[in-house]
């Protein structure tokens, strides 16, 4: 019994097998897959979780203008990816950025609700572009818009939650923390050769 076993084992390692590198959650359909792409994509959950760490030093107020202001660049970024050919941020663009992010958090900055708006825009958009987009008419293209954008929007709200319970439970340090955690992670991108 323990022969067959270790055979089939073998035979399965050895069949050649279509690559499913980036398909982590299979077919969801266009909505679904962009939702969860986060999830799946590393350089997006960075940009994603440098966003929660600038709303997490932020007042209210500016979280109020500024997440609203990431979900509309994620959606903004897409519609352009639809009708131009924008690259998705590289390494080095998404450390800089991941970065100057991080040092927001660190250095708890707060430059009020309309710089907190553009600067959580940028990364929403930056964070967008590596969504996939789906082949198959307006429905899919709008189902790919609708999740990449909330999606975005979703998963920054998930970790901004943590950060700010993080901050209430354990320490207000919470944040500063994550962000030097961001920071470090940001310049080892950045020496990284591209």
């Amino acid at each position: 019994m323990k022969q067959r076993g270790t055979l089939a084992a073998l035979i399965l390692a050895v069949l050649p097998q279509r690559a499913v590198a980036h398909d982590a959650f299979g077919d969801l359909g266009p909505f679904y897959q962009t939702f969860l792409h986060p999830l799946a994509d590393p350089m997006q959950a960075l940009l994603v979780v440098a966003a929660a760490v600038v709303l997490a030093v932020q007042p209210i107020a500016s979280v109020r203008v500024a997440f609203p202001a990431l979900a509309i660049g994620a959606g903004l970024a897409l519609v352009a990816r639809m009708v131009l050919p924008v690259p998705e941020p590289g390494p080095a663009l998404v450390a800089l950025m991941v970065i100057g992010a991080a040092a927001v958090g660190v250095l708890c900055l707060r430059p009020g609700p309309v710089a907190t708006g553009l600067l959580a825009m940028a990364l929403g958009s930056a964070a967008a572009l590596p969504i996939d987009l789906a082949k198959g008419g307006a429905l899919a293209a709008t189902l790919t818009l609708a999740g990449g954008a909330a999606g975005v929007g979703f998963a920054t709200l998930f970790f901004w939650g943590a950060l700010d319970l993080a901050s209430r439970r354990i320490s207000p340090l919470a944040p500063r923390v994550a962000g030097a955690w961001l920071a470090a992670i940001g310049m080892m991108m950045a020496a990284l050769p591209a």
